[in-house]
């Protein structure tokens, strides 16, 4: 971390925004390793690896998830083959055996939404359960002020993976957290990002009234890809093999479930795209859609291929949205603006 930081940092315990540093080791970048102590209540917060250790006396979900998290790296034994620093640099344009299309729904998601985010230089954004920080590395490649939080810091899996990016040139912040504890002040942030993060809690009515307060007037709150589920899903699907075998805290809510709560968060401005994984697979054909009939996919996508880019496509957009979010799994993708 860089003493930047502590511009933005309160105390989780007492609120208090004013801390003692000491510094143990320190490069041409950052601190590497030492301590942060709140001047109030005393509160100390480790800083190892740049990484601010703000992850005080977390619940069982989270230390199990932890856990999880960290024998999800191996299988059979071995390091997965997405666990490599060369994956990790490429990150989201990679390709996981077994899992075709995953990473090109995810690539394609980050993309379109962070086309309509309107970045601009020097911007402070947030990006909240970061995992392996790339999405904040490209924040950072822009030239914003980016600040990466998760509960995780295992390389590959966690914050420690920032190394990666930061041989390569590029900054940002890590502070290892829980999202429904953000050590944060008021205010502080331009942007505040979730990428198929928010679902993670079992709270997300707190983590995005945290978010309103956090978030500087004009601010945005942007959510890429989160899971929903309508009336003719199978709700206990979703996330069923990390949930079972990970345990990973996997939440499904329905579509007005999280429209609701960003409103009742406090946001106004509120704006809800059609899912770009949903958009790709329909006009390329390629990548299938599990949940489907394949008769059914292969109509849509002609009938999809043909139109896009057209006027009438966007209407399409805009008229099947709602049904499909109702009736079906769908992906949230929002924009809320703090007036």
């Amino acid at each position: 971390m860089t003493e930047r930081l502590l511009h933005y940092l309160k105390c989780v315990i007492c609120n208090a925004c004013d801390f003692d540093i000491l510094i143990e080791e320190k490069d041409n970048k950052e601190i590497r390793m030492g301590l942060l102590t709140c001047k109030k209540c005393n509160t100390q917060y480790g800083i190892k690896n740049g990484i601010a250790g703000f992850l005080i006396e977390p619940q069982e979900e989270i230390t199990n998830e932890l856990q999880g998290k960290r024998e999800g790296l191996y299988k059979n034994g071995k390091l997965h083959d997405m666990a490599s620093e060369e994956k990790i640099l490429k990150m989201p344009y990679v390709h996981k055996e077994g899992e075709f299309g995953f990473y090109e729904g995810l690539a394609a998601n980050f993309d379109a939404m962070l086309g309509k985010m309107k970045l601009f230089k020097e911007a402070s954004i947030l990006d909240v359960g970061a995992g392996n920080a790339w999405s904040t590395n490209r924040f950072a490649e822009i030239g914003c002020y980016a600040v990466a939080t998760d509960i995780s810091t295992v390389q590959f899996a966690g914050l420690e993976s920032a190394d990666f990016f930061l041989k390569k040139g590029t900054y940002f912040e890590r502070i290892q957290a829980d999202m429904n504890l953000l050590p944060f002040k008021d205010e502080s942030f331009d942007y505040i990002f979730f990428n198929n993060a928010l679902h993670h809690s079992s709270f997300i009515d707190k983590v995005l009234r945290q978010a309103f307060v956090i978030l500087k007037k004009g601010g945005k709150l942007v959510l890429v890809g989160e899971p929903s589920y309508g009336l003719f899903s199978k709700k206990e699907e979703f996330g069923k093999e990390s949930r079972d075998n990970r345990q990973i805290n996997e939440n499904t809510y329905r579509y007005f479930r999280y429209k609701k709560a960003v409103r009742n968060a406090g946001f106004r401005k509120i704006t809800f795209f059609f899912p770009p994984a949903i958009d790709l697979k329909l006009s390329t054909g390629e990548f299938g859609w599990k949940r489907v009939n394949k008769n059914v996919f292969r109509l849509l996508h002609v009938i999809w291929s043909r139109l896009a880019g057209t006027w009438i496509m966007t209407v399409i957009k805009k008229i099947l949205m709602l049904p499909a979010a109702l009736l079906y799994n769908f992906q949230v993708h929002c924009i809320a603006e703090k007036s």
